[in-house]
């Protein structure tokens, strides 16, 4: 009755229960899911809100004893269930900085852009980030040096993804000495300039002399 082509959702896995689980099984497994999936916490996340509504589905199929049956049924006559994206490795989109060069003290902001991630992680910051979000971080370090700062972006099976960027630190006092170099440096250039101007003047005052005799 049901050619080999036919497909659909394996609710089973979706719930990550047997086949022979309770009502009790999937109505928890359920109601665990649809909590940690909810797209209210992970907002403009289309792996979400599409685990969400997978979620819903296996549930209202699952949980009526009359569809589950039917769906059952289907199973064991050939209809090849399919997994959904519930073991989607993470991808990161984007991780960038406004500023590659700082002085310390000094605050940057962190952008990133991640898909099929259930939580996200930043360095030195606690606690677990959206998909997709921004963050102020304020950069205090005595000496240069480069500050690694990695974003983990953690999928649903566990999977890790990392991917990092470097910000170039300076103290206050090096970006003064480095100002006050450059001005030496200017002055210096134009005293040396103004004393061949002088030699030269001279040079020429002196030649001219010579010839009018």
């Amino acid at each position: 009755m049901y050619g080999s082509h036919f497909r659909m959702n394996d609710y089973y896995y979706i719930l990550g229960v047997d086949e022979g689980a309770s009502d009790q099984d999937i109505k928890l497994a359920f109601r665990k899911l649809s909590v940690k999936f909810h797209p209210d916490k992970n907002p403009d996340d289309e792996f979400f809100e599409k685990m969400f509504k997978n979620i819903n589905e296996a549930y209202e199929i699952l949980s009526d004893d009359r569809k589950r049956r039917s769906y059952d049924l289907k199973r064991r006559h050939g209809g090849r269930t399919k997994r959904t994206n519930t073991d989607r490795t993470p991808k990161i989109i984007s991780f960038s900085v406004n500023r590659e060069i700082v002085n310390s003290g000094e605050p940057i902001i962190l952008s990133w852009k991640v898909k099929n991630a259930a939580k996200v992680y930043l360095t030195g910051i606690s606690g677990a980030f959206p998909s997709k979000g921004t963050k102020t971080v304020l950069i205090k370090k005595e000496k240069e040096q480069n500050v690694k700062m990695t974003l983990t972006a953690v999928g649903t099976t566990g999977i890790k993804r990392h991917i990092s960027l470097h910000v170039f630190c300076q103290d206050s006092y090096t970006f003064l000495r480095t100002f006050r170099h450059k001005i030496i440096a200017v002055f210096f250039t134009l005293f040396v300039i103004m004393v061949f101007f002088i030699i030269g003047v001279i040079i020429f005052d002196v030649v001219k002399r010579l010839i009018i005799k």
